[in-house]
């Protein structure tokens, strides 16, 4: 029962640490005071996988919108805000992918986008999955899809043999805080009895990789990423996910991938003459990371930070800091289109008003039921100046470049 208790106690402080800052906004908060008062709010229920009836109304809806966080994040104030072309300057018809996750927000986006240029009409239909997006763009079915994850490889590599060249991606919303199935933050979790307060990203490239891209030798124990005492000698276990999936991706590209060389994580499983490596354990699924971490002390992994409760896991709740964070996941539009080509001209412009401040042009750039607690970090909406320089004027098949009056 203590336990329990413990996880509780702290869940109603760091929330209502927040909490009141958001009450006292208005007269200004002073984060510094020696004295904060706090809420008591009520963990959340552990979250559990989508039923196959979930998942089919999920595809055929779009995912439904979760309950708002009592706590919200303000708006970065070095958001610029979105200048509109003549309203007559941009037209064409086009067709889009989504995700479940990104069904309704991206409709709100096309619908405000559609108020600023009336003769562009921008379609999103069922079924909603970014992975039959994602292939459907390969065929060349579809102009662009709305994805919440990292594209595969295969993805990128099925793209380029299509069409000559790498899908354009454009990043354009940051994550939630704990919304399970929407875009999930992420975070490195040890045992609640491990003595390290932090790690770097050098070190858990030493620990979880086979290739070691940022440099250093292998780090098999607990003392070799600094840990001393009894715990020096200490093995470390990792959990992981078997591969492929978003949420290694995701860690992989962040912490594995480095000087241009993509990251191997050390085996849990047996790939043709490479045995598996008997300190590491995949799961399938996120869902038991967090709980595979509470039960073995010298364990680390990595999770979505809604997969971290007091029913499935208690392993750094008294001492948050010890969950380095990785960031949050990108929501991000892939478009089968070169930046060179004259139909980038509306992927720039609605990439540019998604990223864009509210109430200048349109809509909130983050529906703000989906927003739930986000991360408050800046969207990482990509401007007209940034797009891939170079290439071949090339249009895939099957995608329609914008055409201009008179043209």
């Amino acid at each position: 029962m203590r336990p329990v208790l413990r996880v509780a106690a702290t869940l109603a402080v760091s929330c209502a640490l927040v909490a009141t800052a958001t009450a006292s906004s208005m007269a200004g908060s002073d984060n510094s005071a020696d004295h904060l008062a706090t809420w008591a709010i009520a963990p959340q229920k552990p979250v559990v996988p989508q039923t196959d009836e979930q998942d089919a109304y999920n595809q055929a809806n779009g995912r439904p919108l979760p309950t708002p966080e009592l706590l919200q994040p303000t708006l970065d104030p070095g958001l610029r805000s979105y200048q509109a072309k003549p309203k007559n300057s941009l037209h064409g018809d086009y067709q889009c992918g989504a995700s479940d996750v990104l069904a309704a927000l991206s409709k709100s986006w096309i619908k405000e986008f559609e108020k600023l240029y009336p003769k562009v009409h921008i379609a999103v239909n069922p079924p909603y999955a970014g992975s039959l997006g994602a292939l459907e763009l390969i065929k060349g079915n579809l102009d662009c899809v709305f994805v919440s994850r990292e594209l595969k490889p295969t993805d990128i590599q099925g793209f380029h043999d299509a069409f000559g060249y790498d899908p354009l991606s454009v990043p354009i919303s940051g994550g939630s805080y704990r919304h399970f199935g929407f875009l999930d933050s992420v975070g490195v979790v040890v045992n609640k009895a491990n003595p390290l307060d932090k790690l770097s990203f050098d070190q858990l490239d030493a620990a979880l990789s086979t290739t070691r891209n940022r440099g250093g030798k292998a780090a098999l124990t607990w003392g070799d990423l600094g840990a001393t005492g009894e715990w020096a000698d200490k093995p470390i276990h990792i959990v992981g996910l078997q591969p492929w999936n978003g949420f290694e991706e995701f860690v992989r590209q962040r912490v594995l991938d480095a000087g241009g060389k993509r990251g191997e994580w050390r085996p849990g499983a047996p790939a043709g003459s490479t045995p598996a490596d008997p300190a590491v354990h995949w799961e399938k699924t996120v869902f038991n990371i967090a709980k595979d971490v509470r039960d073995d002390p010298y364990a680390i992994g990595y999770t979505g930070m809604a997969y971290v409760d007091p029913g499935r896991e208690d392993p750094v709740p008294e001492r948050p800091h010890r969950r380095p964070g990785l960031c949050a996941h990108l929501r991000e539009r892939r478009l089968g289109r070169l930046p060179a080509e004259p139909g980038h001209l509306l992927q720039r412009e609605q990439g540019a008003r998604q990223a864009a401040r509210p109430g200048h042009g349109g809509a909130d750039a983050v529906h703000p039921q989906q927003a739930g607690a986000a991360s408050g970090r800046r969207p990482a909406g990509v401007p007209a100046a940034a797009v891939r320089p170079g290439g071949r004027r090339r249009r895939a098949a099957g995608h329609r470049p914008l055409t201009r009056p008179g043209s």
